[in-house]
């Protein structure tokens, strides 16, 4: 059994992909493409990597969906007194490919009070500090100075605190074949407005438990607007928590895994 922990295929096969990858046929040498086709059970963690997978050239009868595993606390965690706005919330790498001025642009046309946390989590990746400066000068001529606040994060427990405090979580990245905020943001309760990357397709039902959206700031500042009032907030995030526990908790994800096991032992 092969567990994939990410994408299988080159960078610059990757949808939505606008960096150069490995040549292809290194790329296989170098992800043993022959013994990963040879094996009997494959392991990816989210449908966008099923896809991936069975582009890269494994039968889809030896595919298995099995995602990470989250803690689902119970009852929700507390959240602080109710403020002022609208808090929208991203987490994860910072880097031209996560597409954060949609956030900024999709923002501007907001028509309720708003605040924008972008909190980089997961390791600095190179060029962050010049993406940070881009999105604080266009943040500047967007007239969002007093509505951004850019976090670089140290501790859990300042993300854990972002999370607590956000209304809506916001996802405008390009590729991401798994995307372990999504699934920790949905833990914490957040809706979710994301493009097709990573989990969403395994946590966003439209209409329910958040939107998933084009690469487009209309379209993303739309879907927001529906989120705008608490009442509506609260039934997607009573029905995003209901989904990480019944699918994502330990409990489930450790019974997949060893049927799983067990269906190869037979």
């Amino acid at each position: 059994m092969v567990s994939t922990h990410g994408t299988l295929l080159p960078g610059s096969h990757r949808p939505g992909s606008t960096r150069a990858g490995f040549p292809p046929r290194l790329h296989d040498l170098l992800s043993l493409k022959t013994a990963i086709k040879r094996a009997d059970a494959v392991v990816v963690g989210s449908k966008a990597e099923f896809d991936e997978a069975r582009q890269y050239g494994i039968a889809q009868s030896k595919l298995h969906i099995i995602p990470p595993g989250i803690d689902v606390v119970h009852p929700p965690p507390a959240r602080p007194s109710p403020h002022s706005g609208l808090r929208l919330l991203y987490v994860g790498a910072l880097h031209p490919d996560r597409r954060l001025e949609l956030i900024l642009r999709a923002a501007r046309n907001l028509t309720v009070p708003f605040h924008i946390d972008i909190a980089e989590w997961g390791g600095e990746l190179a060029g962050a500090d010049a993406y940070v400066e881009t999105l604080k000068k266009l943040g500047k001529v967007l007239g969002l100075e007093e509505s951004l606040t850019l976090h670089r994060a140290n501790h859990r427990e300042d993300i854990d605190r972002l999370y607590k405090t956000a209304d809506v979580f916001v996802y405008p990245v390009g590729h991401e074949p798994l995307g372990q905020p999504l699934l920790e943001a949905a833990a914490y309760g957040l809706p979710i407005v994301s493009t097709p990357a990573g989990l969403t397709q395994d946590l966003v039902i439209p209409g329910e438990t958040g939107f998933v959206v084009p690469a487009d700031p209309d379209t993303l500042c739309d879907r927001i607007m529906k989120l705008s009032a608490a009442d509506t907030r609260q039934a997607f995030r009573d029905r995003i928590r209901a989904q990480v526990r019944d699918h994502f908790g330990w409990s489930p994800i450790t019974e997949r895994t060893l049927h799983l096991y067990q269906s190869l032992l037979r």
